[in-house]
C-alpha cells in the first residue's frame, strides 16, 4: 500500500516538475530544461547528439524524434581523456566518466525577444580535455 502510494506520487510529481521548467519543441524532440534565476537564463544540459560510440569508431547522429520528451536538466557524462584535471572532478563528485558522453549544452536568455545569441557548448580540448559536464 505504501509503495503504491509512493509510485502514484512520483508519477504525478515528476511530469509536473518537468513542465515547470522551459520547454522547447523541435524536430529533434521536446526538451525540458531548467531555469537559472540568478542570470535569468534557460539551460538545456546533457543533450545527446549521437548514440553511444563503440570505442575508436565513428558514431552516428541521433535521428529526429519530434514527439519524444527529453529531460535535459542535468549535465551529461564526461568522456575518458588524457591530461586533464577530470580525475579531481570525478573524485569530488562533480562529474562522471563514461563512453556514452556525446552531449552538448545550450543556454539562452529567458525573454520573448527573438534573434538573440545563445550559447552552444560542445567539448573540445585537442582530444585531451574538456567536457559538457564540467560545471566550471
Amino acid at each position: 500500500m505504501v509503495l503504491s502510494c509512493r509510485l502514484l506520487l512520483i508519477t504525478c510529481i515528476v511530469p509536473t516538475a518537468l513542465s515547470l521548467g522551459p520547454v522547447v519543441h523541435s524536430e529533434a524532440g521536446i526538451f525540458h530544461g531548467r531555469h537559472l534565476p540568478e542570470f535569468d537564463q534557460d539551460l538545456y544540459l546533457g543533450i545527446k547528439y549521437a548514440s553511444k560510440p563503440i570505442r575508436f569508431t565513428p558514431s552516428s547522429l541521433k535521428q529526429d524524434t519530434p514527439n519524444t520528451h527529453y529531460n535535459v536538466t542535468q549535465y551529461g557524462v564526461d568522456c575518458h581523456g588524457y591530461g586533464s584535471d577530470t580525475n579531481l572532478l570525478v573524485k569530488e563528485g562533480w562529474t562522471k566518466l563514461g563512453e556514452d558522453c556525446l552531449h552538448l549544452n545550450i543556454i539562452k536568455p529567458r525573454t520573448n525577444r527573438t534573434r538573440l545569441p545563445v550559447l552552444l557548448w560542445i567539448y573540445g580540448g585537442g582530444w585531451q580535455q574538456g567536457a559538457t559536464s564540467d560545471p566550471r
